[in-house]
């Protein structure tokens, strides 16, 4: 597949699900009640849809997928939609005497932001692409987290949180309007590669609740040229980390000069990745291709002798290092631990480059990194 192929078949968006607590509970009940309920919902999203600029997705039996072209308008419109169902499921719970818990019938929620393709040739909407399913994984992840204990604010209600992916936090703009708590979450389905490996790694979902909301609707204006760049240009920065994930799968299988031209690839594909995904705009991508980054060069030295070897063991412990300004032991410890033992493999291998002294506090950075891996 060609790049300009690839930036045509994909489109940046904001992919938001919308889930029917206990919905499954009802239909077991009451075929007839279920319906009902599915039916007034389906009636509240389209009518909100039509206002807000967003387009439909997928229907899931007791959800609904839904497209938007930016953060703030994809958490304003579930907000709404979550104030708007609340006096609708008050009332369907009055039909059923007996309910499982008192968030039946609530709605979950989720949003993440990534690729998708709208698939021609149906006779209805039908859309693919990761982070589709990825908004699913947020809402589902969001189920645990309806406790009186994870209130975003005191005078905000358990029901009143929509569950953000990392990669929509960054986007979420002014912050300040926003009431926001950070969780981890391994998301099922979603490994990453990572110095050719496939690893389960950490990502970060954000509960997020809008501190105004519209009366009504939210606008239907569209995003504005500078939004739209944004986006584009993210959704690019995730391609160039793709391909420098899979130069550095396809140098593993390699030997000797056939692994450099594949390795000092993907150290510039990071690097551009790098020119988007910013410590404070996106500190989690940040963290993950600072550390990739620090593979690739630390294989790359593998391969190389004297100075340049001595150099790019440096750039290795200098890109740990940023790594480890956001994956901390408290926040983050698998990732802690995991980019603390890099960093020794990488400090070890320059104390080879050592001798005396030097050599010796080399080799005492090493140990102290991987005693910080050990403590997770």
């Amino acid at each position: 597949m060609t790049k300009q192929t690839q930036k045509n078949d994909r489109t940046p968006g904001f992919a938001a699900f919308i889930d029917v607590w206990d919905s499954t509970y009802v239909w077991n009940q009451s075929s007839s009640i279920a319906e009902e309920i599915i039916r007034a919902l389906k009636e509240q999203v389209f009518s909100l849809l039509e206002k807000t600029g967003g387009k439909f997705g997928n229907f899931t039996g007791d959800g609904f997928l839904l497209i938007f072209d930016s953060a703030e308008g994809s958490i304003q419109f579930l907000a709404r939609t979550i104030l708007d169902w609340e006096k609708k499921r008050q009332e369907f719970r009055k039909k059923l005497a007996i309910w499982p818990s008192d968030l039946s019938l609530a709605l979950r929620t989720g949003v993440a932001f990534g690729n998708y393709k709208e698939i021609g040739g149906w006779d209805f909407p039908a859309f693919i692409g990761s982070t589709l399913a990825m908004a699913q994984r947020c809402e589902s992840f969001g189920k645990e987290h309806f406790g009186e204990e994870d209130k975003l604010a005191s005078d905000l209600d358990v029901l009143l949180r929509i569950f953000i992916h990392q990669n929509v936090y960054q986007f979420v703009d002014p912050r300040m309007d926003y009431h926001f708590k950070q969780f981890d979450a391994t998301l099922k389905g979603f490994d990453h590669v990572s110095d050719g490996n496939i690893t389960s790694t950490n990502d970060h979902v954000w509960a997020v609740w809008p501190k105004k909301i519209p009366v009504q609707a939210v606008s239907d204006t569209k995003p504005d040229e500078a939004a739209i760049q944004r986006l584009q240009k993210f959704a690019e920065a995730q391609r160039k980390f793709d391909l420098a994930l899979s130069l550095q799968k396809a140098a593993k299988g390699k030997r000797g000069g056939e692994q450099k031209p594949l390795l000092e690839q993907a150290i510039q594909s990071y690097r551009e990745a790098l020119k988007v995904y910013t410590l404070i705009d996106s500190p989690a991508y940040y963290a993950t291709t600072q550390n990739n980054l620090g593979n690739a060069l630390s294989n790359q030295a593998n391969l190389l002798a004297g100075g340049a070897r001595a150099r790019r063991l440096d750039e290795a412990v200098t890109a740990y290092g940023e790594a480890l300004k956001v994956r901390t032991l408290a926040d983050s410890p698998a990732d802690y631990a995991m980019t603390q033992n890099n960093l020794g493999t990488a400090l070890w291998d320059q104390a080879g480059l050592l001798s005396g002294d030097l050599r010796a506090r080399k080799l005492e950075e090493a140990v102290s990194a991987y005693r910080e891996a050990l403590k997770v």
